[in-house]
């Protein structure tokens, strides 16, 4: 790219992994008139930009997995928001919870747990399309992005709840590490966007509400969000408040 700034002008090159800088200024004789000659220098930026590249990609991706972060998943998803408010199509989220995933990491422990979550984190990718975003939000969470489904919110419900079923059943595929073999299962909820004013925020909270929905009637299976689902929820979350001021008050 070429910048300009304060008579400078800046220009980088790049080859594979080699990147040059050149930058040209105008050189100005004793009475500050501007000469024919130029200063030109050159540099080897290569390491700064790997240094930089490097931080880019801790800041967006995984480091386990190599799946976008949740920050990146946030920022891609308000992108896709406002594209399908703009354009009238229909997305949908789909936040995914391993079943008593807890239980390998404390008997067998983490390092085992990592490498079923490398081989999950592949295995999501590769069951959604080349387009769809496929994220780990940390632990044993993960989140697909399926974006364009269709121009209504009932049609873009039954495609993903496809999407979900043909997730569930590859991860239900036995996995060996080691000299384990693991049969594991999951619980997804799908939540369909653009709705009113939902941010990504929002269609993450509302996913996660109907993911624990779908644990809820017994995992191993996939929960659409409606509205009662969240007031259920919190309704929980004021009894228990409720209850525990209760007991203070005796």
């Amino acid at each position: 790219y070429v910048l300009r700034t304060q008579g400078m002008e800046i220009i980088e090159f790049r080859h594979d992994d080699f990147y040059i800088e050149s930058r040209m200024a105008p050189l100005f004789d004793e009475e500050r008139r501007q000469s024919s000659e130029v200063l030109w220098l050159i540099r080897d930026i290569s390491e700064v930009k790997r240094k930089q590249q490097q931080i880019e990609y801790q800041a967006n991706f995984d480091s386990l997995t190599s799946l976008a972060n949740r920050r990146f998943a946030l920022l891609h998803m308000e992108k896709k928001i406002a594209h399908a408010r703009r354009y009238g199509q229909y997305g949908a989220v789909l936040f995914i919870d391993l079943d008593h995933f807890k239980n390998i990491n404390d008997s067998l422990g983490h390092p085992v747990g990592d490498q079923l979550l490398v081989e999950m984190g592949s295995r999501l990718s590769q069951t959604v399309r080349d387009e769809d975003l496929t994220a780990r939000l940390g632990g044993d969470e993960f989140l697909v992005l399926l974006d364009e489904l269709a121009e209504t919110p009932e049609l873009a419900a039954t495609h993903a709840s496809e999407c979900a079923q043909r997730l569930l059943e590859a991860i239900r595929e036995p996995i060996n590490v080691d000299i384990h073999c693991f049969h594991l299962s999951a619980s997804i909820g799908i939540t369909v966007f653009p709705a009113a004013n939902d941010t990504a925020a929002d269609l993450i909270r509302q996913a996660d509400t109907a993911m624990y929905h779908a644990k809820a009637v017994g995992r191993n299976g996939f929960s659409l969000y409606t509205q009662n689902m969240q007031q259920q929820t919190q309704d929980k979350l004021n009894l228990f408040t409720d209850l525990h001021q209760a007991i203070e008050d005796e």
